[in-house]
C-alpha cells in the first residue's frame, strides 16, 4: 500500500484519460525534440536561464531544472510510488500492443500524414523514449558523444522493427531492463539530480522527474496510437488508473 502520499502521483495519471480523448479529437503534427534556446519558461511562465557550462570538453549551455531539489520530507517521491506508476505504464503498453495485434499488417505499417507518421512509427517512438531515458539515467550520456550522428545512432528506428512481433520482443526486454534499473534506486538517488549531455547543451534534472516524464510522454503518444487504432475499428479501450488498480492481483 502506498498510503497518504499517493496524491503526489494521481494528478499525473489523470492525464491518461484526458490525453486519450484529446487525441481522438485532434492530433497535431509533431516535430523532433527541440534544442534548448537561450531562455526557457517553467510551468508558471517564469523565465529560466541557461547557465554556461564550465566542462572542459563542452563549453555549452546547461539547462538546470528550477524545481526544488533534492526534495525531502513528505514531498519526496517514494520508491514504491514510482514503481506503481511504472506498473501502470507497463499495463498500458501491453494493452496497446494487444490492440496493435488486432489490425492488419498493412494498417500497422501504413504511413500517416500526422503524428509520428503511422501506428508502427508511433509505437517505435514510445519504445525509443523508454530506452533513451533509461540509458540516460544510467549515465550513458554523462560525457558528450563524438557528434550528432553518434547520438542519432543510439536511437531506435522503425526499420529495425519490421513486424509487431519483433517490436513486442524488444518491448518486453526494455520493460525488464527498466524494472531492473528501478530496483537499484534508493529514495536518495530517486530524488537526487543527474546531469547529461545532448548535442549543443548540458542538462540537469531530478531523477524522478525524468522517470515521470517517460510516463507522460508515453501517455501522449499512446493517445495518438489509440486514435489510429480506433480509426481502424480496434480501439484499445480505456486507460484509467483506477481500472489498472482494479485489475491488479
Amino acid at each position: 500500500m502506498i498510503g497518504s502520499s499517493l496524491p503526489l502521483c494521481y494528478p499525473q495519471i489523470g492525464a491518461s484519460h484526458l490525453s486519450y480523448h484529446r487525441a481522438l479529437c485532434f492530433i497535431s503534427p509533431l516535430t523532433k525534440h527541440s534544442r534548448p534556446s537561450e531562455e526557457h519558461r517553467d510551468h508558471t511562465g517564469t523565465a529560466r536561464d541557461l547557465l554556461t557550462c564550465t566542462h572542459r570538453r563542452c563549453g555549452v549551455p546547461v539547462f538546470v531544472s528550477k524545481f526544488p531539489y533534492p526534495l525531502n520530507g513528505d514531498n519526496a517521491m517514494k520508491i514504491d510510488e514510482i514503481k506503481l506508476l511504472y506498473d501502470y505504464n507497463d499495463w498500458a503498453d501491453v494493452r496497446m500492443l494487444a490492440a496493435c495485434a488486432r489490425v492488419s499488417p498493412e494498417q500497422y505499417v501504413a504511413p500517416i500524414s500526422y503524428g509520428r507518421g503511422g501506428l508502427r512509427a508511433t509505437m517505435v517512438h514510445i519504445l525509443d523514449n523508454l530506452w533513451q531515458q533509461r540509458i540516460t539515467l544510467q549515465g550513458y550520456y554523462q560525457e558528450p558523444l563524438a557528434d550528432e550522428a553518434a547520438y542519432d545512432a543510439t536511437e531506435l528506428h522503425e526499420d529495425a522493427f519490421p513486424t509487431l512481433a519483433v517490436l513486442r520482443e524488444r518491448w518486453m526486454i526494455e520493460q525488464q531492463e527498466m524494472r531492473a534499473y528501478l530496483n537499484t534506486l534508493t529514495e536518495e538517488t530517486l530524488n537526487d539530480t543527474i546531469r547529461y549531455v545532448i548535442p549543443g547543451a548540458m542538462r540537469e534534472h531530478v531523477v524522478w522527474h525524468i522517470l515521470l516524464d517517460v510516463i507522460i510522454h508515453a501517455t501522449q503518444h499512446r493517445s495518438e496510437a489509440a486514435a489510429l487504432l480506433t480509426g481502424y475499428g480496434q480501439s484499445p479501450g480505456d486507460f484509467e488508473f483506477t481500472m489498472f488498480m482494479n485489475e491488479r492481483p
